[in-house]
């Protein structure tokens, strides 16, 4: 630490020299004024953490050198020597700021005190001084992240008043003075694992800002998802799907500039979804949400660049259903290596969907996902074909139907995962070429209810119709109508006698569409009505059931 010396008289400057130890306490003498003019050019020379100076020089008092130091640093310890008829001089220049004070004659061991204890005074003051250096430093760090959790704070439900709202805006220097506000949501159209949008949300920031008065910032918990709060005049962004109008306007324009710019660094394009227009601060959380379904249209319209909110956007959710009726058809063509069914069904859905889009995205993608599961719970591969789809593509089939972003990607998704349970099941269930005919039968009883018929099954072990036909009633003794017929007859005794089901219920699960040709086939084959037979053999086993159904 630097010290200077002040005193008119050099004898006593010589004496103050040699009084203080310099070097024990770390000190070093860096000059000595004659007056308070020249003391007051060293101290603006070299800046000294330390002032040893006489009350009473030429020039410049040591009242007024103190109250000049003083106005350009305050942190600068002074200590004045006096002499006893000086003491009023000396309580004065404390007044201004003076730490200490020593009466002459100068004894070393109260010069040493004094100057210990400034010493100890400064280090405190540098280490606190650096103390909130690192803090500021961390502060001013962290404001971003504090500026962006409190926007996100304002599109989520919070219990903020207005005044509170605006009064922190202005302390990050955020003013909306507009009375209308409308929310986008920018997200990647081709986002890959990795990607940094840094540099293209700085660019945002600043076009939006100066261009739409749009605030941005990134959504937390949200990789690439940035969220745009606009405060603007009344019908300056387009409240209607209108991609020609949204180019036009103050918006559309800075949008167009940021994509350029994407387009330009990151090579790809980016979607916007547009809330409605309100003029209520307090709406922000609701424009969010209306910002982020108008999105989930790129679902369904892909090629579109801005997707505007709608009431009812997405009305016929909850209407999504498949039969079992259909699902046992599916089935029973993907046993018999046809996958075709399964296929166009797959295009019908997606279809019907797409002319009206009013079907939220993870909805279908969960419709999907049900009918997959169901498929493999009638081909009794369930568990197998998890593990056998997670091996082969390396994801879950879940979650490689859920990471669909456009129609047509789920399209090709769920027709790949069609293809791979038929291959998973003919693997599973191969044809044993060397008894053809115990393959049919197979097959036969395990889709007897569906709508299986001779010329599926002929096709299936690869044989024509009428050289099956006559190979099967050879090998079983009757022919497959009869085999098919008897089978159903079989199960419906089963059903009879293990379950509450109605004619009407067990007629459907053994094949049979219409009840009363049902009743009329069951009587002429087992001698008994449906209720004559459920009565008779309630408590007993009947000895015709197949073991296999038992």
């Amino acid at each position: 630490m630097k010290v200077i010396i002040a005193d008119d008289e050099k004898w006593v400057r010589a004496t103050i020299c040699r009084t203080i130890p310099f070097d024990s306490l770390g000190l070093t003498l860096v000059s000595e004024a004659s007056n308070g003019i020249e003391a007051l050019e060293l101290c603006r020379k070299y800046n000294p953490e330390i002032l040893v100076t006489d009350i009473m020089m030429p020039g410049l008092s040591g009242l007024e050198l103190i109250e000049e130091l003083k106005k350009t640093n305050r942190e600068m310890k002074i200590v004045i020597i006096s002499g006893y008829n000086e003491f009023e001089y000396a309580q004065q220049a404390i007044k201004l700021g003076v730490n200490d004070y020593i009466l002459k004659p100068v004894e070393e061991k109260e010069i040493t005190g004094i100057l210990r204890r400034l010493i100890e005074e400064i280090e405190s003051e540098r280490k606190e001084a650096e103390e909130k250096r690192l803090l500021k430093t961390e502060y001013i760090k962290a404001l971003p992240i504090v500026h962006e959790n409190f926007l996100n704070r304002l599109i989520q439900p919070n219990s903020m008043t207005v005044d509170s709202i605006s009064n922190t805006l202005s302390k990050y220097n955020i003013r909306f003075s507009n009375p209308c506000f409308t929310v986008a949501v920018i997200v990647p159209d081709d986002a890959k694992p990795g990607l940094d949008i840094s540099r293209a949300k700085a660019i945002f920031r600043r076009v939006l800002r100066k261009y739409a008065n749009g605030v941005v910032f990134s959504k937390t918990g949200s990789e690439y998802e940035l969220v745009v709060i606009f405060n603007h005049g009344p019908q300056e962004i387009p409240s209607d799907a209108n991609a020609a109008r949204a180019a036009s306007s103050p918006f559309g324009r800075a949008v167009e500039l940021c994509r350029k710019f994407y387009a330009k660094y990151y090579g790809g394009t980016f979607s916007v979804g547009i809330s409605r227009t309100t003029q209520m601060l307090k709406s922000l959380p609701d424009l969010y949400q209306e910002a982020v379904e108008a999105l989930l249209m790129r679902f369904w319209k892909p090629e579109e660049k801005y997707y505007f909110y709608a009431c009812n956007m997405f009305n016929n959710s909850g209407k999504l259903r498949i039969t079992n009726e259909i699902l046992d058809d599916l089935a029973l063509n993907i046993r018999l290596s046809n996958c075709d069914p399964a296929l166009a069904y797959v295009d019908s859905v997606l279809e019907n969907s797409s002319i009206s889009c009013k079907v939220k995205p993870a909805e279908i993608q969960e419709f999907f996902w049900t009918v997959i599961q169901s498929l493999t719970i009638r081909l009794n591969l369930q568990l197998s074909f998890i593990g056998y789809e997670s091996i082969l593509t390396n994801i879950h089939p879940y979650e490689k139907i859920k990471s669909t972003a456009t129609v047509n990607e789920l399209r090709e998704c769920v027709k790949e995962l069609i293809k791979h349970l038929n291959k998973h099941y003919l693997e599973k269930n191969p044809i044993n070429n060397t008894n053809i005919i115990e393959t049919a039968r197979k097959i036969i009883d395990q889709s007897y209810y569906g709508d299986i018929n001779l010329e599926q099954v002929a096709r299936y072990v690869h044989l024509s119709p009428a050289y099956f036909s006559e190979l099967f009633k050879k090998e079983t003794g009757m022919s497959f109508v009869d085999y098919k017929t008897e089978l159903r007859i079989k199960n419906a005794k089963r059903l009879l006698l293990t379950t509450n089901f109605t004619t009407q219920e067990i007629s459907r699960k053994v094949g049979f569409s219409d009840p009363k040709y049902f009743s009329k086939l069951f009587r002429r084959m087992t001698g008994k009505t449906l209720y004559e037979y459920r009565k008779e053999f309630a408590n007993k086993k009947d000895p015709e059931l197949d073991p296999e159904m038992q």
